[in-house]
């Protein structure tokens, strides 16, 4: 499987290593390389085999709890906040802003919960728009900005999951030759609430699809 590894901001990691300080936390450059290093080695067959082998009602709450779990394994040691949501007593009242000049603003602490669950809701098992599916899950994921780093990431890889559950591959190089992926991203952000938000989302849908393939169904 083939992911990127986002270029980090330095200073907005310097700044998280400053409020979220782990007990003899490693210096920024060791800090994104150990990052780096750990998403490079995750695999999405590992965690398929544990949820073909657990019991279908399980299904929606592994995948609830998979975000926490991914982002403790990327940031244990580096920061003591390693598999937390955003809370309200952090810096900044924890309050995140991201995309194009900061223009969006993630979900407050309080409501991280009910909308992540909501995103995940829409991986739903045996559809047959695995991809519209998968697609809505992310947008709205990394619309809710649940961690103050790797959202993007944790949310492209809960996707890779679920796609490859369908017999689906994604193209990770295509897709990123081709930024118009991220403006049709943000193009969504912004009407979320629209009546246009649909038409928008099949926009990056039909975009996302062309990065993918057909593999064994795994279903």
């Amino acid at each position: 499987m083939h992911h990127r590894s986002d270029s980090h901001d330095r200073a907005h990691f310097r700044e998280l290593l400053h409020d979220f300080p782990a007990p003899s936390p490693p210096v920024l450059d060791i800090a994104l390389r150990t990052v780096h290093a750990r998403f490079d080695k995750l695999n999405t067959e590992s965690f398929i085999l544990k949820l073909r082998q657990r019991p279908a009602e399980e299904y929606h709450k592994i995948l609830i709890h998979l975000p926490c779990i991914l982002h403790r394994y990327l940031f244990e040691g580096i920061f003591a906040n390693a598999g937390a949501y955003r809370k309200a007593l952090d810096p900044k009242n924890g309050l995140v802003f991201f995309g194009p000049r900061q223009q969006f603003q993630g979900t407050s602490p309080g409501g991280i919960n009910a909308e992540v669950q909501q995103a995940i809701s829409h991986l739903i098992p045996r559809t047959d728009e695995p991809v519209y599916q998968a697609v809505k899950f992310y947008q709205q994921f990394v619309q809710t900005h649940p961690f103050y780093d790797a959202n993007g990431r944790i949310g492209r890889f809960l996707l890779e999951i679920y796609l490859n559950l369908h017999g689906i591959g994604m193209q990770w190089k295509r897709l990123y030759a081709n930024e118009k992926w991220i403006k049709k991203l943000n193009d969504c952000h912004r009407r979320r609430e629209s009546p246009e938000y649909e038409r928008y989302l099949s926009y990056l849908v039909s975009h996302w699809d062309k990065c993918t393939f057909c593999e064994d169904i795994c279903y």
